[in-house]
């Protein structure tokens, strides 16, 4: 048996007939996903090669480190069109082999979808 190196996640827009009662990060479930990556440059890559050409905003004035998680903590915070909340990361003290970005080629989500990002 081989084993999968990669891990792939796909986060859809939720479909219309789910949308009576829309999510929210701060109820029962899932708060965020995080995705740590090998460098702190690979954080700024998602950044110029993903976020911005699709005009997702970053939060909390992110890319930055953030001192009060653990020293050397260097993330970017962006919500998905469902506002749930992705984090890519970069740990100095816990660098290694984690997960490596690469910008997908696939098509970009149905047009309107960034328009209906809160």
């Amino acid at each position: 048996m081989t084993v999968s190196r990669s891990t792939d996640f796909w986060i859809f827009e939720t479909a219309a007939e789910y949308r009576d009662r829309p999510f929210h990060r701060k109820r029962t479930g899932v708060n965020h996903l995080a995705f740590g990556v090998e460098t702190r440059d690979d954080v700024d890559t998602i950044c110029r090669g993903f976020l911005a050409p699709r005009g997702i905003p970053a939060l909390y004035d992110s890319p930055r480190e953030f001192p009060e998680y653990t020293a050397g903590y260097y993330a970017v915070f962006f919500e998905d069109p469902d506002r749930l909340k992705l984090e890519v990361v970069w740990r100095a003290r816990h660098g290694g082999p984690r997960w490596v970005p690469q910008v997908s080629n696939r098509p970009d989500p149905p047009a309107g979808a960034a328009a209906r990002r809160r």
